[in-house]
């Protein structure tokens, strides 16, 4: 986010790149930089002097693999020789914004150094420094794995690293000895399911054999049959659910 305007990163290079300037200043060597056509990207060079390059948002994105671009512009200004390491040289100004660039490591290439700006998304790229990208650029795979071992590289990390394994095993190992004493025992899980299977399971009676048993009740409330008589004429109606 622009904390001068309020707009976001992406807003604000949509933005400059609508307003291009074509007289822009190298903030390097303030000689004029010039628009080159990088093969659908289009870049400011500064051909007539240190030959630094500046990529709008997004762009330096398009041209940092190695496969990326194309053409005689290209070519010629990935053949420019490397500026000369100069340590006196301050922070750059944002040729765009006017503000001072940070310095870091590229993602896709943690060996090189760039310039980016904070406000406007932009980097600004020295004499040599895109070939550089593009001969250690890393893809997702490689980039996780260069991180794992910067990060495995820290002394005291492969230690911490050891002990918070050996607490995950052992609070896993708690974890499973409690389970077994709070659930049921393996033998009692299986009577269970046993008993469910032998239990037998009682169909409902239709309404024409309940209608029957009913009219034998009233036949052996008003005395017109026994009780055994009852019961065996009703384990006959029962039978015929079977």
């Amino acid at each position: 986010m622009n904390w001068k305007s309020g707009k976001s990163r992406a807003a604000t290079a949509v933005h400059f790149h609508s307003t291009r300037r074509r007289d822009m200043i190298c903030p390097a060597c303030h000689a004029s930089m010039v628009e080159e056509d990088f093969g659908r990207v289009r870049v400011d060079v500064c051909k007539s002097g240190c030959k630094s390059m500046w990529f709008d948002w997004a762009e330096l994105g398009k041209l940092d693999e190695h496969s990326e671009g194309f053409g005689d512009l290209l070519e010629e200004a990935l053949a420019a020789p490397p500026r000369s390491d100069d340590t006196r040289r301050g922070k750059l100004n944002c040729p765009k914004c006017g503000i001072p660039m940070y310095v870091h490591r590229y993602k896709r290439a943690p060996e090189v150094y760039v310039d980016e700006c904070a406000s406007c998304g932009g980097f600004f790229l020295d004499a040599g420094e895109l070939l550089l990208i593009r001969e250690y650029f890393l893809n997702e795979a490689e980039h996780r794995s260069y991180v794992k071992q910067l990060v495995s590289d820290v002394s005291g990390y492969g230690e911490r690293l050891q002990s918070l394994e050996k607490q995950k095993a052992r609070t896993a190992a708690i974890d499973g000895f409690a389970r077994m004493f709070m659930s049921p025992s393996r033998k009692r899980r299986e009577a269970r399911v046993r008993a469910r299977r032998n239990r037998k399971v009682i169909k409902p009676l239709s309404q024409d054999q309940s209608l029957r048993i009913a009219e034998l009740k009233e036949q052996l409330k008003i005395g017109l049959i026994t009780e055994e008589e009852f019961a065996d004429k009703t384990a006959e109606i029962l039978t015929e659910l079977d």
